[in-house]
């Protein structure tokens, strides 16, 4: 698990979370702690080749209604197995308000 990564952001600014993923492998990035003030807008992920294996980067934008101090948790898993994440990643995420 992934800890103290920091993020600043701005209330109605849209930040972006980035992940490292494995192509082919059934595995994906999950949100899995979510605080109210936050929007998810989008999720993609680059994909440059199909190839299992391959490197791809899995992206989360958000946007956050309210400032202060947060938490925002991600778990690495595949949908049809139960236990525990693959791997395990939570941000802290500052949000001041807009100017």
């Amino acid at each position: 698990m992934v800890a103290n990564q920091i993020i600043h952001a701005k209330v109605g600014e849209l930040f972006e979370v980035a992940l490292p993923a494995t192509a082919g492998t059934g595995y994906r990035w999950v949100v899995t702690l979510l605080p109210e003030a936050f929007t998810l807008i989008e999720e993609t992920r680059d994909v440059p080749t199909l190839r299992p294996g391959a490197g791809t980067v899995q992206r989360f934008r958000f946007q956050s209604s309210s400032p202060g101090k947060y938490a925002l948790a991600f778990a690495y898993r595949r949908g049809w197995q139960a236990g525990a994440a693959a791997d395990e990643r939570t941000f802290e995420v500052q949000i001041d308000p807009a100017e």
